[in-house]
């Protein structure tokens, strides 16, 4: 099972729910548990109830396509709340010339053999990889498309209670087909940030210039965040603004890790856990 992260109402806290909640579910899951994703505190009481230890830390890129200084800098600085208005007039002159520039670096050329489309394919393709560990297939797959943990309409007072709410102007779910290969890739686009869930079978570099170019232009994409590590190699070549480093780190039950086979190696998709629901 999969854990990312715990919430306690407010006035609740500091009675240790928390750290029976997680005891409680190590316990159901017979310590079969990897966590990502998680906040400060959470790990803080990870760590506490010595019940899970590190697993592995994947290094992934985040690269800019656009200026998005609204969300990064405000994001991060609450007091630039009131700067607001001139960052927005800043985004938007500095995306008017970025606009100029990705039109001649973008160019999506129609191939024969890619096939887009915002619903999944049918259960034809191979929807799983045997070093996967996860084994996500076409049902579980379409489970989180029709079941999506974000809304389209911003919450209202009473869905605070439910913390784990969240809402975006933008969501859309691109599946991608290589009909020759029957190679498959799944996108995911949240107000402008793409993400790549999973990928099915072998990609050429050519071939994922062209979904990029295709993906970028259509779904006006300003930001990319990828851990595949063979994506990375094609998204540096991506004409970009600004480039950093991204990590997600990964936790697992001491009982799991104990019980894993000798040198057993599996792989981690960008969206196991629940990172492909957001």
């Amino acid at each position: 099972a999969w854990m990312s992260c715990i919430w306690v109402s407010e006035q609740s806290r500091g009675k240790g729910i928390a750290q029976k909640l997680v005891s409680e579910a190590y316990n159901c899951w017979d310590g079969k548990i990897l966590a990502t994703e998680f906040t400060p505190q959470a790990m803080l009481l990870y760590k506490k109830i010595n019940l899970f230890e590190n697993f592995i830390t994947k290094q992934g890129t985040r690269i800019y396509l656009r200026f998005v200084l609204t969300k990064v800098l405000i994001k991060k600085t609450n007091w630039l709340k009131i700067a607001y208005p001139l960052l927005f007039v800043i985004d938007l002159l500095a995306n008017l010339f970025v606009d100029i520039w990705q039109k001649k670096q973008y160019k999506y050329i129609q191939a024969d053999n890619l096939i887009f489309s915002e619903t999944l394919f049918d259960g034809s393709v191979k929807y799983q990889n045997m070093s996967n560990g996860f084994f996500r297939g076409y049902t579980e797959i379409n489970w989180m498309i029709n079941c999506p943990w974000l809304s389209l309409k911003k919450h209202q007072k009473t869905d605070k209670k439910y913390h784990f709410s969240s809402w975006a102007r933008q969501v859309k779910n691109i599946f991608v087909k290589n009909i020759r290969t029957n190679a498959t890739l799944m996108l995911f686009v949240r107000d402008g940030h793409l993400k790549i869930p999973y990928v099915w079978g072998d990609w050429h570099y050519k071939e994922l210039q062209q979904v990029f170019a295709f993906v970028v232009k259509k779904y006006k994409v300003a930001v990319v965040t990828v851990y595949h590590q063979e994506l990375i190699k094609q998204i540096d070549t991506l004409p970009h603004i600004f480039q950093k480093k991204q990590y997600r780190h990964y936790l697992i039950g001491k009982k799991m890790k104990m019980n894993l086979p000798k040198g057993l190696m599996f792989s981690i998709y960008d969206g196991d856990g629940d990172c492909g629901f957001t």
